[in-house]
């Protein structure tokens, strides 16, 4: 399981593109969450409102305690695909980072095209960024760790088929596919043409 930390260093990309809103799909018992809002609180005066969506009952409860001190933490019960759509639409329009980490759950366990579908018909994502966990179960179906040896919805391989459909559906945007973890993929907004510099983001 990846962080975001891992292919990104987040204190300079969220002052490089004036980051206000952070979503998470999978909050799990909110490690990114606590991440975000440490950041948040060190480096940038608590700006950053964090929204992370969970559909594991347990897993929800534990991070919806664990976070309910915190006005600008909101923790979201259901399916992604389901609720990422109204929460996109509900946002303001300051950049946002999208860290899309749902996946192997018991009702959708491959959940990302519908949950970037839902995203680009309800906001406008120009000024955002999209960073994808985990990117190699859509690249050729494997990944390392045991979760997916855990999945019993079928084959580890049935999903892969390559991410072409990323650039099909950003074709405007600059698309890095990071080592990091189990492979992760970074959709930058399409303004930003200078590769050095956002090289320069990326670990």
């Amino acid at each position: 399981m990846g962080l975001p930390g891992h292919a990104l260093k987040l204190r300079l990309t969220f002052e490089a593109f004036d980051i206000h809103n952070f979503v998470e799909t999978g909050t799990r018992k909110g490690r990114t969450v606590a991440r975000i809002a440490q950041l948040s609180r060190k480096f940038f005066d608590n700006r950053i409102k964090i929204q992370s969506i969970e559909i594991n009952g347990k897993f929800y409860e534990y991070s919806a305690k664990r976070f309910a001190a915190n006005p600008d933490i909101t923790i979201h019960y259901g399916a992604s695909k389901n609720i990422i759509g109204p929460l996109a639409s509900s946002l303001d329009s300051k950049p946002t980072f999208w860290w899309l980490d749902a996946h192997f759950g018991s009702i959708d366990p491959f959940p990302l095209k519908d949950e970037l579908s839902s995203i680009l018909k309800n906001r406008d994502t120009s000024k955002d960024i999209i960073l994808i966990d985990d990117l190699r179960i859509y690249d050729d179906g494997t990944v390392k760790y045991s979760p997916a040896a855990r999945w019993k919805g079928g084959k580890r391989n049935e999903v892969g088929g390559g991410v072409k459909f990323l650039r099909e559906m950003f074709p405007e945007s600059i698309i890095i596919e990071s080592p990091a973890s189990n492979g992760m993929g970074i959709i930058f907004p399409p303004k930003v043409k200078d590769q050095v510099f956002i090289q320069g983001l990326v670990r």
